[in-house]
């Protein structure tokens, strides 16, 4: 199903209606682009900002805004575009909707304005709301609420600042099928500063989820930031080091070990561990490792004096642990380091 605004301009005033059109999966036909609203010329009705959410039964929630009473509208249609639950309002004003049917079975309504939601049951009716979610860090107002749910019953609402000039912050809500809100409006990304802004989807699709069941033992990770780094001939190449713990139970014993090209030479790194340098192989001892505890650091190599430029040395990361190990493929990973010309570029900054 597609649904989409459409404006007609006329002699007698503006025409802004939905329409919509249903596709099979072989992108036959099945409903042609149909009118669903009916907007009047010379009078501010006005249907705007269609969304779509999928519901169980092979069914499609349409939320809308509509500009005469400026509320927040939905209706129910089957797969064969017929009507299942006709237009009903919400009861509150706003714009721009996104929906969300929950495991279980209720449905989360939100939309921008002062950030609302409703919950309406599997049969379609409202039980919960409008709730309004408090947002004093917005202080330019809270805009373009995607929702997203999770397996356990959850609606995952995030959202922008409104106003474009003053864009600082992401912000995110956890609420229930039953209307409670789990989690208050909170700050989950941030800019640092009005500008460079940041955005997420104007059209509700700022967020999904998904479920994932960590390993139950260490599952210890290495890994450089990418495949190749460069450095002069007689210089140094700086090399980005990631280690992490995935694995549930807490990584003990932690060792990392970084094996240089006998042609490179260990000058320094930032982990704030001192190694131990033996030969062509520097070998860190770390601190215990939690849950999805990551740290990253920057390795420090030199390169030989006189290479040729477009030489390449191979390095190679071992990270291992007291263990048990779950998964020992992503303990090693490997990169090079390149001898390569450095360009610098002069910088010239302007004010306006």
């Amino acid at each position: 199903m597609l649904a989409w605004q459409r404006y007609i301009g006329t002699d007698s005033g503006s025409l802004n209606d939905i329409y919509y059109a249903i596709r099979n999966t072989s992108g036959g036909v099945v409903k042609p682009v149909t009118q669903f609203t009916a907007d009047t010329p010379d009078y501010n009705e006005g249907y705007y900002y269609p969304n779509l959410a999928r519901l169980s039964g092979n069914r499609a929630l349409f939320v809308w805004y509509r500009e005469s009473d400026g509320n927040i509208y939905y209706a129910v249609l089957d797969s064969a575009g017929n009507t299942i639950k006709s237009q009903t309002s919400t009861g509150a004003w706003g714009w721009d909707p996104d929906a969300m049917q929950l495991s279980s079975g209720n449905i989360v309504v939100a939309w921008s304005g002062s950030m609302r939601f409703v919950v309406l049951d599997n049969a379609y009716n409202l039980i919960a709301g409008p709730i309004t979610l408090s947002n004093p860090a917005a202080v330019t107002g809270d805009a373009y609420v995607s929702v997203a749910a999770d397996s356990a019953g959850h609606a995952i609402l995030t959202w922008m600042d409104s106003d474009w000039s003053y864009r600082r912050n992401l912000y995110y809500a956890l609420v229930d099928g039953d209307g409670n809100v789990l989690t208050d409006p909170m700050i989950f990304r941030t800019s640092q500063a009005t500008e460079p802004y940041i955005f997420t989807s104007y059209e509700g699709y700022g967020n999904t989820s998904y479920s994932w069941t960590p390993p139950s033992n260490v599952d210890g990770v290495a890994a450089f930031n990418a495949s190749l780094f460069g450095g002069p001939p007689g210089g140094n190449a700086a090399v980005s080091v990631r280690y992490a713990n995935h694995g549930a139970t807490i990584a003990t014993g932690v060792v990392l070990t970084a094996t240089l090209d006998g042609n490179l030479t260990y000058v320094n790194d930032t982990s704030g561990v001192v190694p131990t340098v033996s030969g062509n192989e520097v070998v860190w001892s770390l601190p215990d490792l939690g849950f999805l505890d990551s740290h990253d650091f920057t390795l420090y190599v030199q390169v030989p004096s006189g290479a040729p430029y477009g030489t390449r040395y191979p390095v190679t990361l071992t990270m291992t642990s007291d263990g048990p190990e779950a998964n020992v493929a992503d303990n090693t990973d490997s990169a090079e380091v390149m001898a390569a010309r450095q360009v610098f570029l002069p910088l010239v900054s302007r004010s306006y």
